[in-house]
């Protein structure tokens, strides 16, 4: 990842329901090409001696896709995500990798692990033990999936709206996901990597190398978004952005629209 910013997606408007419509289905296609095909039965995944195979399994499950931009958001504002990830891909070409699309597979994969080793047959109930132990086995890997393509994607958006971050006293930021908490600190703690293009163009212009310097509503993280850039008047920035059908140019004219005054760019590319 190079930058992460965040953005009040409320503030992207698009008047026309018409093409509003045609947005929110362009990024239903973005999460449609990204549901590669994944071995719906866990047996696929279980040794002779009963055992699962975590490893295979995780990259079964939760693939990692080849995407642009990580968009890491509430799933309640789902609809507005999907249209703002269309407007991308229909104007840039940008490709979006929206994170829910892997909650649904956690569930799904869950759900299965839980009726072969949770079920209970003496009272018909599940082990409330060992569906700790599913459960923490399954978001470990979630979690480790959305960290790698977080990783992988040049930079993040956090959609920043009342249902991702609540505010406490007009001060301290709350957030009611563990999800977003997770990825709000990765964010903030990953090793920022530029692309190749951007350190070459920096040191072409004469640039010195400097030093080296949702379980229950009842629970609550901290919400630290201080490292992001805020993308202020970014609907402005997408009417005036020409259209592309190369993402590298829509990322270019963002990081120098939006730089990152903390960002440090050194020779250490990809």
């Amino acid at each position: 990842m190079y930058i992460g910013y965040k953005y009040s997606i409320d503030k992207f408007i698009v008047q026309d329901q018409r093409f509003r419509s045609y947005y929110v289905s362009k990024g239903k296609q973005v999460l449609d090409d990204q549901k590669l095909k994944v071995t719906s039965k866990l047996d696929s995944f279980v040794g002779v001696d009963g055992t699962i195979d975590a490893s295979a399994l995780q990259q079964n499950w939760f693939p990692q896709v080849e995407a642009d931009i990580f968009i890491s958001h509430s799933h309640q504002d789902r609809d507005d995500v999907l249209c703002f990830a269309g407007y991308l891909k229909h104007k840039f070409n940008i490709t979006c990798f929206i994170d829910s699309i892997i909650w649904g597979y956690a569930d799904d994969l869950l759900r299965q692990i839980d009726n072969r080793y949770c079920w209970r047959h003496s009272d018909n109930f599940y082990s409330y033990e060992m569906r700790n132990r599913s459960t923490s086995h399954v978001h470990m890997m979630l979690n480790t999936a959305l960290n790698m393509m977080m990783d992988k994607t040049e930079c993040l958006i956090f959609i920043d709206t009342p249902s991702s971050i609540s505010t406490q006293n007009t001060i301290q930021q709350k957030t009611h996901s563990p999800w977003i908490y997770s990825e709000l600190v990765m964010s903030r703690n990953m090793k920022r990597t530029p692309p190749r293009r951007v350190v070459v163009e920096h040191f072409a212009k004469g640039g010195n190398a400097p030093s080296e310097k949702e379980f229950k509503n009842y629970i609550t993280y901290d919400a630290n978004t201080e490292h992001l850039v805020e993308l202020k008047s970014f609907v402005n920035f997408l009417a005036k952005t020409p259209s592309t059908r190369k993402p590298a140019d829509f990322l270019d004219a963002l990081y120098d629209h939006y730089p990152d005054p903390n960002l440090q760019i050194t020779s250490n590319f990809v």
